[in-house]
């Protein structure tokens, strides 16, 4: 599945977690998923030894999807952070232009 199709399929259940139970990454984002994609494609050669340790294999094949939904979501957030940044900066430039035209104006 692509990133958007992932992110789409998980929206839902994204919007549902309880503040509580977000937990944020000690490490930068990025990594924190190639580390998660990189368990899921480990775990795939001893499948059969960490089902019989008790391990839910649907837990092993939602990583990739909530890997990608992640993804996704902070391309979203990154997005929106330049679009802010640069709001942010066209408004300050504006405001110190006007404030230099006042002064060469008086």
């Amino acid at each position: 599945m692509a990133n958007i199709e992932e992110y789409n399929a998980s929206i839902d259940a994204i919007k549902a977690l309880p503040d509580a139970e977000v937990k944020y990454p000690g490490i930068p984002i990025e990594v924190y998923i190639q580390e998660a994609e990189n368990l899921h494609h480990w775990c795939q050669d001893d499948k059969a030894a960490l089902e019989a340790a008790g391990l839910d294999w649907e837990v092993v094949d939602a990583i990739s999807v909530r890997a990608g939904a992640t993804r996704e979501t902070q391309s979203i957030v990154v997005d929106v952070y330049f679009l802010v940044y640069w709001f942010t900066n066209i408004i300050i430039f504006v405001i110190l232009f006007l404030n230099a035209l006042c002064f060469v104006i008086t």
